[in-house]
């Protein structure tokens, strides 16, 4: 599903469309986020640079296979320049894995584009950052301030 146009008037725009497709396990409204060309980067936490639509596309396909992600996202930077923003966000997330709940502090930053289709997504590098069992919730664990 493409992203409306009004949706991608900002970064702010796609960036909101994007995490919001994590939380409803929405893998085509999460590409739909994305630059339409095969220079995309996505990195995972821990993981290798990923390339590419279909790359990513599959992590992300992969990643919500168990369902919806609770997900708080704040943001600890914003940068706009005329055509490219760039966001540092910390991400709150909350998985069902094999072993159980796990909650995660991770640290990202997104790179936008201005396109002609509106702003997209031309980077997702995700850092890991504090993970726990599940007994502390995902708004509770202490921030972090990123330089």
């Amino acid at each position: 599903m493409p992203v409306p146009s009004h949706l991608a008037a900002t970064p702010d725009d796609i960036e909101h469309a994007f995490y919001e497709g994590l939380l409803h396990a929405d893998v085509e409204q999460i590409m739909a986020c994305w630059a339409e060309h095969e220079d995309v980067v996505c990195i995972p936490p821990g993981g290798k640079p990923l390339h590419g639509l279909q790359a990513i596309r599959k992590l992300f396909t992969d990643l919500i296979l168990n369902g919806p992600i609770t997900l708080h996202v704040t943001h600890t930077h914003k940068s706009l320049q005329l055509a490219q923003a760039i966001h540092t966000v910390t991400e709150h997330v909350s998985v069902q894995t094999d072993e159980g709940q796990a909650v995660a502090q991770l640290y990202s930053l997104n790179v936008f584009h201005k396109t002609p289709q509106g702003w997209r997504l031309v980077a997702h590098h995700t850092s890991p950052g504090h993970i726990t069992d599940g007994s502390v919730e995902p708004h509770a664990l202490p921030s972090t301030v990123l330089h």
